[in-house]
């Protein structure tokens, strides 16, 4: 039987797109990602509740949770600081749903051989959030009301006078150890597993001095239950205008703050690094959590990705070299 040149056009026309269908990817229910986010994403914060990077945290995820459509929950996972919540972080999968908050003192705990996850090499920089400078920062009792007469204490007792951080290899710890230097002075560390017992301890007069982030001391300054020296910053910070800086203070160009980071598990797509990025800047920059970030001493960033991953680099080395110098060691 013959067939005729319509059914023979149409027959070749009807194989050319059955070959174009199956020769040209398209999406079906089994292969198609997974909208982002799925369901809830989960913050790890590296350090106890109720310190900076936590309230951080609590103050930016209800912001959040609306720009991405599902529940933002914080999980504190403290200890050995932060390694504990970091090493967590790194085993997650790498899907966008876990997000880890740390800090640069997440860049000295691989120096001091005390992490067994690095943020560089695991993780996926999403943004550096806020700067928060470092108070120094003494109990009412200590016959010091400035730095200057701190550091003459200080020499006059070399090894005598303690200070208390949340920590071996934090910021505050690395400031300590680096103005100590800068003034030619020794101190007595004392470190801690968080800030709440910092705070306990100086306010007993138990220890008389402390290095802390602007974001745990606000409400302990402003009663006078503890008194600001200095902070660590190049300028002022606004929440505690009256409070010099370590430069204005007798130390020219000092200057050494803390920051706090997102990251991703190494793998996470560089689509949904993005969009948390946009997300993380979008809530930083909401009025109320513009105050909120003010009343806690912190500068909202946000820096992209790339940027970021180059300051991590950069950072690493400097720390590496401050821990070297100082003799370090994990706890």
């Amino acid at each position: 039987m013959r067939t005729s040149g319509w059914h023979t056009k149409h027959a070749l026309a009807s194989c050319a797109a059955l070959a174009a269908f199956f020769c040209t990817p398209h999406a079906t229910p089994a292969a198609e990602f997974e909208r982002y986010p799925s369901h809830t994403v989960r913050i790890i914060v590296s350090f106890p509740a109720g310190g900076a990077m936590d309230s951080l945290a609590r103050v930016l995820a209800p912001e959040l949770s609306r720009g991405l459509g599902q529940p933002v929950l914080v999980d504190n996972r403290p200890g050995a600081t932060g390694s504990i919540g970091t090493a967590v972080a790194a085993k997650a999968a790498p899907d966008g749903h876990t997000v880890l908050f740390a800090s640069n003192s997440g860049l000295v705990a691989p120096a001091t051989a005390a992490a067994s996850t690095d943020l560089i090499q695991d993780f996926v920089a999403v943004t550096r959030l806020v700067n928060l400078p470092i108070l120094i920062a003494c109990s009412p009792s200590l016959p010091a009301a400035t730095l200057p007469e701190l550091v003459a204490l200080a020499r006059r007792e070399p090894g005598q006078l303690s200070y208390a951080t949340s920590g071996i290899g934090t910021m505050s710890h690395m400031m300590a150890v680096a103005f100590s230097r800068r003034a030619g002075i020794e101190l007595t560390h004392i470190p801690y597993g968080g800030n709440r017992p910092v705070h306990q301890d100086v306010l007993s007069g138990e220890v008389p001095l402390m290095m802390a982030s602007t974001g745990s001391l606000e409400g302990l300054v402003r009663s006078g239950r503890v008194r600001a020296l200095a902070i660590s910053s190049a300028r002022r910070s606004p929440t505690f205008a009256d409070v010099p800086t370590i430069a204005e203070s007798g130390f020219p160009g000092f200057e050494m703050v803390s920051w706090y980071g997102a990251f991703v598990p190494g793998g996470t797509p560089p689509e949904i690094v993005d969009r948390l990025h946009r997300e993380f800047v979008r809530a930083m920059q909401a009025p109320l959590v513009r105050e909120r970030l003010a009343s806690l001493g912190m500068e909202p960033v946000g820096s992209a990705p790339a940027e970021f991953a180059r300051e991590l680099k950069d950072e690493a080395v400097r720390w590496s070299a401050l821990v070297r110098d100082a003799g370090a060691r994990p706890q």
